[in-house]
């Protein structure tokens, strides 16, 4: 698959460039921390080639072996970046909130997306097409530095992530991946820990490589001890966060 914003018909929700929302695009594209070093001339061009997408609920935004070469930056939703192994079963790697981006190695390489991405909820991203953005990545160095770190942390995250997985009982399973939730999209609440996104146990089970029974099982059995909480707005906090850290070793 060729994305590219000069093809109107590629899908549906694709939004070519155009007058009318470049001072929308531009306002974006200067609230995002990675780009606060570029002047306004730079943020300009990268804004001109820049288009908002939208995607539904359980729609691809990419899959292994697309040819993408375009820097995603989420705006509203969750999506998950995961693995196909090969029986062709999904394997969720970690989920992404608005103020994330992927995509970056692809852009940086030119090569295929490694990863399959799908959006867990509606959501909304920013697309910056490869040729202009390494234009100025030329004249701004640290800006590609800055981007090949997080590509670099996030690298030893998967790799985290697949041992995480790939030993221990269920419930050191899924122990091991609240706790990572909580670390990444956690907030300090009355109760302990809330995880900032609303999970299924579909998610879970994508997150862990279990059955959706058996997260089922799991995610009960800790609720009933009293672990894990799910609040009014079916977010989780994890309540005694001791105790689910003794779960997972």
């Amino acid at each position: 698959m060729h994305v590219a914003p000069e093809s109107p018909g590629l899908s549906t929700g694709a939004t070519p460039p155009k007058a009318a929302k470049a001072a929308s695009i531009l306002e974006t594209l200067s609230a995002i921390p990675l780009f606060h070093g570029l002047g306004e001339e730079n943020l300009t061009t990268l804004a001109r080639a820049s288009y908002f997408r939208t995607y539904k609920k359980r729609e691809y935004v990419c899959r292994p072996d697309d040819q993408v070469n375009i820097l995603f930056f989420l705006l509203e939703g969750v999506v998950q970046m995961g693995l196909t192994n090969a029986e062709g079963k999904e394997i969720g790697i970690m989920l992404l909130e608005p103020g994330q981006w992927f995509g970056e190695l692809a852009l940086l390489d030119g090569h295929y997306q490694p990863t399959t991405i799908i959006a867990l909820q509606p959501c909304r991203a920013l697309l910056l097409p490869r040729q202009p953005f390494l234009e100025i990545l030329q004249s701004h160095k640290t800006l590609a530095l800055d981007m090949l770190t997080i590509a670099h942390r996030r690298l030893y995250h998967v790799l985290d992530q697949m041992k995480r997985v790939q030993f221990g009982t269920p419930y050191q399973r899924v122990a091991r991946v609240l706790l990572s939730l909580a670390d990444q999209h956690g907030a300090a609440h009355t109760a302990g820990t809330r995880i900032k996104m609303r999970l299924t146990h579909q998610n879970m089970a994508d997150l862990t490589g279990l059955t959706r029974e058996t997260v089922t099982q799991t995610i009960s059995a800790f609720r009933h001890t009293g672990c894990l909480i799910v609040d009014e707005d079916r977010q989780w906090i994890l309540a005694d966060r001791p105790r689910i850290q003794r779960e997972a070793n």
